[in-house]
């Protein structure tokens, strides 16, 4: 078995279609209850290559989200990006929606055709991934089963009117996020580093230099460094690290790669190298991290 497999293994596929004659590649939406008893496998950690967006109406769930765990309760927006572990801890009354997307479906109809920088929600440096949406509770409840029931509707443009509804909630969302105090507005070190974090989240592994980023952002290295330090209160260089761990993490305790495998994988020369690194971030080996998750 090569290296790529064993850690695809993470990876949940995409939801079959709703009929044998809809076809769809790109976008699926389901009762977020029905499809825990289709696929019972995801209430174990997992994760995918497209965006989830799950609208809870009714009742309690635990979301555990990498190494972070949220309390959601009723009338709240719960927002999944690729590659993000996660798991459910679900209560007998739990009602909702799950739309299931990737980013080419939406992207290029709305904004600049990058979902994390037109819609903060999806990056994952912001904070918890949901929002709750008590005030527009009755909206999303008709958006949610409007897109449920034009994509088990046949007819034409069923792809079209479905990803409509999913904007439209999509936007929904943006204006609340925006609405709130702590987003209402954005300095340009804001900007700068967020642009720096979407940058990051797509080549932490092959660039590993602020250098770089600033090159890419077209900054020197110091205000690079100074922005993101007013904003986050660290360096960029420390994030990159942090987002290395996290993925370090990721892969030792939910596959079942050897360490020469992960160290391959996140681009390092030598396995003694990853394991030198990773302990003078965390303290432990990697095998000392990965065996306090297995006992």
């Amino acid at each position: 078995m090569t290296q790529q497999k064993k850690t695809d293994r993470l990876f949940q596929p995409f939801p079959g279609p709703a009929d044998p004659a809809y076809t769809s590649e790109q976008i699926y939406v389901g009762r977020f209850e029905t499809g825990l008893q289709q696929w019972p496998e995801r209430q174990h950690p997992h994760r995918h290559a497209f965006f989830e967006v799950f609208w809870f109406r009714e009742g309690g769930i635990k979301l555990f989200h990498d190494f972070a765990s949220y309390e959601i309760g009723p009338q709240t927006l719960v927002f999944v990006s690729p590659g993000q572990i996660h798991t459910w801890v679900v209560s007998q009354d739990i009602s909702g929606i799950v739309i299931c997307f990737f980013e080419e479906a939406v992207a290029l109809r709305i904004g600049q055709g990058n979902l994390r920088r037109d819609f903060p929600f999806f990056s994952t440096y912001k904070g918890p991934p949901l929002l709750q949406m008590t005030s527009r509770a009755q909206h999303l409840d008709f958006l949610s089963e409007a897109a449920l029931d034009a994509f088990y509707q046949p007819g034409e443009k069923r792809e079209e009117l479905v990803t409509a509804y999913l904007t439209a909630a999509l936007i929904e969302a943006l204006r609340a996020y925006k609405a709130s105090p702590s987003h209402r507005s954005v300095s340009a070190a804001a900007q700068l580093t967020r642009d720096f974090h979407l940058l990051a989240e797509e080549h932490y592994l092959d660039r590993k230099q602020v250098q770089d980023y600033a090159n890419m952002l077209g900054v020197t290295a110091n205000h690079l460094v100074q922005s993101v330090r007013e904003i986050t209160g660290t360096t960029p260089g420390h994030l990159l690290r942090d987002r290395l761990i996290l993925e370090a993490k990721r892969l030792l305790i939910h596959t079942e790669d050897t360490i020469a495998e992960i160290a391959h994988v996140l681009s390092f020369s030598d396995p003694s190298v990853f394991g030198r690194w990773f302990k003078a971030q965390q303290g432990d080996s990697p095998g000392q991290f990965r065996a306090s998750f297995h006992l």
